[in-house]
């Protein structure tokens, strides 16, 4: 995720490093990565921990009852989530929900050693991807195999975000690896 982060950072567009970025005018597939899910993840772990692991069970559980099948928006998640959880009200009152939702980067206060390892493997396979000039036989795939859905995800988005003449090789040939024709044919071709 932090490559992501600063892969985003250093194009200029710091913007989609939001959990809930502005996209007006914007063509989402250019704002496409895995930081606003990991995020949001991270998000929820810290919620978790002001209202305790069961009671964030019991506000999950009538979070599905209440929104199942709807759109909720990040108002209305707040209030119910503020609302399932009265006797932690003074600590969500003070909890800095714009921070999470419109700043750009990572709060500090966020535990991003939850995702960090699994992250830091796919992170290096991108690294090594990124730097093997043209000889791509040492990657067969197999480095992935017993990787997460994230995990792969991850390891996509920082290779398309590296995208353009020279890399666009890499790209496709990890996508073949991968055996991901769907995404090959959005990342490559469009």
């Amino acid at each position: 995720m932090k490559s992501s982060i600063q892969a985003f950072m250093a194009m200029g567009n710091e913007k989609f490093t939001k959990l809930i970025p502005d996209l007006k005018g914007v063509d989402p597939d250019e704002s496409f990565s895995t930081v606003p899910y990991i995020k949001g993840q991270l998000l929820l772990r810290t919620l978790e921990k002001i209202v305790t692991r069961p009671k964030f069970e019991a506000y999950l559980k009538a979070h599905v009852k209440k929104f199942g099948g709807k759109t909720v928006t990040t108002p209305e998640f707040k209030a119910f989530f503020i609302s399932q959880n009265e006797d932690k009200k003074d600590e969500l009152d003070k909890f800095e929900w714009d921070k999470w939702f419109y700043s750009t980067g990572m709060p500090a206060e966020s535990d991003m050693a939850i995702t960090s390892k699994l992250a830091d493997t796919a992170e290096g396979l991108a690294k090594q991807w990124s730097e093997c000039n043209g000889d791509y036989s040492s990657f067969t795939g197999k480095e992935m195999n017993d990787w997460y859905p994230a995990q792969k995800e991850q390891f996509l988005g920082i290779i398309t975000n590296l995208k353009n003449g020279k890399n666009e090789k890499k790209v496709e040939i990890s996508l073949k690896i991968l055996d991901i024709t769907f995404f090959h044919q959005i990342f490559i071709f469009v």
